[in-house]
């Protein structure tokens, strides 16, 4: 039986910008108003991506600036990150290079997708979107805005971070195995590589048999 493929997230941001109740909307299907202060909390889930299960590990970190140094561990570990900030408080997004760089010092792997939440609060709006593209651009990052209040766009914000992810271990896992099959390929054509005949020897001794009275047959 196949084991269900899991996959670790983060989120990064600034405190405040709505992690914790973008993945309580997305786990528990509602909205908390007032979510604890905390290090890191630890949600488990599981969606169908692609006729597959898949095991989420959602990993909710403090955007305090004391709990950098410490989240940095749990982002080294990450597939991938939810990389969010508040769509009515422009120093948010100003703040997203940052929280990028501190993920990428320790992994440069992890899929990322950035997320403007709290857009409900239209009137409040304050982020140039132009900003944000040409920020996304230049970095090669996905990005969809989110309101964690209403649910808008958060189910499709996984489903799109999931499937890049698994994507991304797939590519990986192919790579790695051409360059396994490339190396094996480099090796048999060195001067120091000789084929050993023997197991050619042995199949060929048992197209026939011997037989007490000296003669040989062909084998059944």
């Amino acid at each position: 039986m196949d084991l269900n493929r899991s996959i670790k997230i983060v989120t990064l941001g600034d405190s405040n910008v709505g992690k914790s109740a973008l993945l309580l909307r997305f786990v528990k299907k509602t909205f908390y108003e007032n979510n604890p202060m905390t290090l890191v909390d630890i949600l488990q889930t599981q969606m169908n991506i692609e006729n597959k299960t898949v095991d989420l590990f959602l990993w909710d970190t403090g955007g305090q600036e004391r709990f950098k140094s410490l989240v940095s561990n749990y982002f080294r570990l990450a597939d991938g990150a939810l990389l969010v900030y508040d769509v009515t408080k422009t120093r948010t997004f100003t703040e997203l290079p940052g929280w990028l760089s501190l993920l990428r010092a320790v992994n440069d792997k992890a899929v990322v997708v950035i997320v403007g939440n709290k857009t409900d609060q239209v009137d409040l709006k304050d982020v140039s979107i132009t900003a944000v593209k040409e920020f996304a651009a230049w970095h090669k990052l996905d990005f969809v805005e989110t309101s964690a209040k209403t649910g808008e766009n958060v189910e499709q914000l996984f489903q799109l971070l999931a499937k890049k992810i698994l994507r991304s271990i797939s590519s990986t896992s192919s790579n790695e195995g051409s360059e396994d099959i490339e190396v094996a390929k480099d090796f048999a054509h060195s001067p120091n590589f000789q084929q050993d005949d023997t197991q050619e020897k042995v199949l060929q001794s048992k197209s026939v048999q011997e037989v007490p009275d000296g003669k040989k047959k062909q084998c059944c």
